[in-house]
């Protein structure tokens, strides 16, 4: 009964994420559980490892071994890569060996990492539950994140307030926007087009996902590719801005344009130029913000 009851609160601790009871061991020397990398595209395939490196076999629970916590607004919450109709027998790993198992990264858009329940001194043959089994302890991999800044050409940190939406009025608001951080990482100015046309300065605070920009807003496209969606228009149009060396702007993403019912992952990109004036077909630099989400 004993043992039936940490069960329990390591599945309720694994499916709520909290951790005040028992907080997840990270790099342990005995258990390590691991991923191959710290960022996938949604089209990737995502390794993950718990190697027993103690002097002793461990167990894992026998239908679903390893959870995924996902980090929220409100903090991570964790759910089952499977889900068990019977929690099975409880899978044994002998000392020096490793368990894997490959999961699609597309399932998984945002901030993650692995969580697993190990045991030891398990009766063969029995599921956790009734194997007699010595707790000790969940273990965390590494956070890694799915979808996340592509592969631009990183002197722009574009960062959206929130990583979950809907289209909820209190959500977006009656006027639709996304709104993110853009800060210039490099060590010089950069230029685009995502100023209000209806200020004369080339300095604004205020930036512009827009018609005319060059800001534009990403939907993911399974199974491999990002489609732009069109974008609300500013009244007076859009004008080229400095973006100065580690200044921080607002960036207002306008989703009125839309119908209201795109959901799914979304992205921004915003293409810039090292001069005010680039000549007529020069190819822009780019880079991306984080992957978002937007429900119903």
């Amino acid at each position: 009964m004993k043992l039936a009851k940490i069960i329990f609160a390591t599945l309720a601790l694994l499916s709520s994420g909290c951790s005040t009871v028992l907080p997840p061991q990270e790099n342990s020397g005995e258990v390590v559980l691991s991923v191959d990398k710290t960022s996938y595209s949604p089209n990737d395939t995502i390794l993950v490892t718990l190697q027993n490196n103690g002097e002793e076999a461990v167990f894992l629970a026998g239908c679903s071994p390893i959870f995924i916590s996902s980090q929220t607004d409100t903090g991570w919450s964790a759910a089952p890569l499977v889900v068990c109709f019977w929690e099975g027998y409880a899978q044994k790993l002998e000392a020096g060996r490793s368990f894997q198992e490959r999961v699609p990264a597309a399932h998984f858009v945002g901030v993650h990492k692995f969580v697993a329940a190990v045991y030891a001194g398990c009766l063969e043959n029995e599921p956790i539950s009734t194997g007699k089994c010595r707790f000790l302890g969940v273990f965390s991999s590494p956070e890694f994140e799915v979808g996340g800044r592509d592969s631009g050409a990183g002197n722009l940190e574009i960062t959206t307030e929130r990583l979950e939406y809907s289209w909820r009025a209190e959500d977006l608001g009656s006027s639709r926007l996304v709104r993110a951080t853009l800060v210039n990482k490099s060590d010089q100015t950069l230029y685009a087009r995502l100023g209000d046309a209806m200020i004369g300065s080339i300095d604004q605070e205020d930036l512009h996902v827009a018609y005319g920009s060059h800001g534009h807003l990403e939907q993911w496209q399974a199974p491999n590719s990002w489609r732009e969606l069109p974008s609300g228009i500013l009244i007076e149009g859009v004008r080229f801005v400095a973006l100065r060396p580690q200044q921080s702007h607002r960036l207002l993403v306008h989703l009125y344009s839309l119908q209201g019912n795109e959901t799914g992952q979304f992205r921004v990109r915003v293409d810039y130029f090292e001069r005010i004036d680039p000549p007529e077909g020069a190819t822009p630099q780019v880079d991306y913000s984080n992957v978002f989400t937007i429900a119903h």
